[in-house]
């Protein structure tokens, strides 16, 4: 068996043969639907099969598990490829940075982070944690580094699942403004299943309002200063992450896409034979896909019955 990866001709592989007028069989498995129906592409064979199966179901969109929470602990989901998002809100006099996060000290990554430049900066930073690092986790709680230490910080978390684990997060962006209610990154590509996340930070105390149907999740209060999360399920449109203040105030907002597990998608599969009349090598043949995808390709030689007919029967 031949396994070959990301090929628009798999190769189904030779076979040798010892005796005269063997059945050379092929048969083919294939990611996606990339076969074409009753067609495998196998030059001078004789087609068995060529076909598709429906889609199959994957492991659903991204959902949250349990309850976001503020602060600095969260007590571990049980679920299936789950991700841990951690959101970071603080104020400062001068220039700050979140250099790190851990989770149970497992490192968590760094996904963006957006700051208002100018004195008395607030900022705004998410980090991401992936389903073997939760079950490594020695403990429940967040260990942030920062730069230097803020005058005010606030904290939230969130466990989701159905997170692809090979590719946690997709598109980012981050803004940040003067004064305004109302702040607004640039939009964030996505895909179906995905869920798009966006958190911000205010200079002044009021309200959060999410905008362009992303849902609050929480709103976070420190002295003279607010901190909210929000979040939104993907269907593959555009979304732009955008929140308003009660208050014209300076802000920062993020913005980021959790990626959906892979779907289960549709399997393909060819088969194909021909007679070999003379003993030796039956050579290499190939399936033609109507895209690169994965195969698996088998040859099998079966040879006639020797019968004292001398027919050369074929026989299971």
């Amino acid at each position: 068996m031949v396994e070959n990866r990301r090929f628009l001709t798999p190769t189904s592989p030779a076979v040798t043969t010892t005796v005269n007028n063997c059945i050379i069989l092929r048969l083919g498995a294939f990611d996606d639907d990339a076969i074409t129906v009753d067609n495998p592409g196998l030059s001078g064979h004789t087609t068995i099969t060529a076909d598709e199966s429906a889609s199959s179901a994957g492991t659903g969109p991204v959902e949250i598990l349990g309850s976001w929470i503020p602060d600095l602990t969260h007590a571990k989901e049980t679920g299936t490829n789950r991700a841990l998002v951690f959101t970071a809100h603080a104020r400062h006099d001068s220039a700050i940075s979140l250099t790190s996060v851990t989770y149970g000290g497992r490192a968590m990554t760094k996904i963006v982070e957006a700051s208002h430049s100018s004195g008395n900066p607030r900022y705004t930073a998410a980090f991401i944690l992936n389903d073997a690092g939760i079950t490594a986790a020695t403990t429940t709680t967040f260990t942030p580094t920062w730069s230097v230490t803020p005058t005010r910080e606030a904290y939230s978390s969130v466990f989701l699942q159905n997170v692809n684990q090979t590719t946690l997060t997709g598109a980012t962006a981050g803004n940040a403004t003067d004064s305004g209610a109302t702040i607004t990154t640039s939009a964030l590509a996505n895909s179906s299943g995905d869920m798009v996340i966006e958190a911000a930070t205010s200079k002044d105390t009021g309200t959060y309002t999410a905008n362009n149907g992303f849902t609050k999740a929480l709103e976070l209060t420190m002295t003279n200063n607010d901190g909210m999360a929000g979040y939104k399920a993907a269907t593959g449109a555009n979304l732009t992450p955008s929140v308003t203040h009660t208050v014209a105030t300076v802000q920062s907002l993020i913005g980021f896409v959790v990626k959906g597990g892979v779907s289960g998608g549709t399997v393909s599969g060819g088969a194909g034979y021909v007679k070999q009349s003379a003993a030796g090598s039956s050579g290499t043949s190939t399936f033609t896909l109507g895209s690169s995808n994965e195969a698996r390709t088998l040859t099998i030689a079966i040879a006639p019955d020797s019968n004292t007919s001398g027919d050369n029967e074929i026989r299971p």
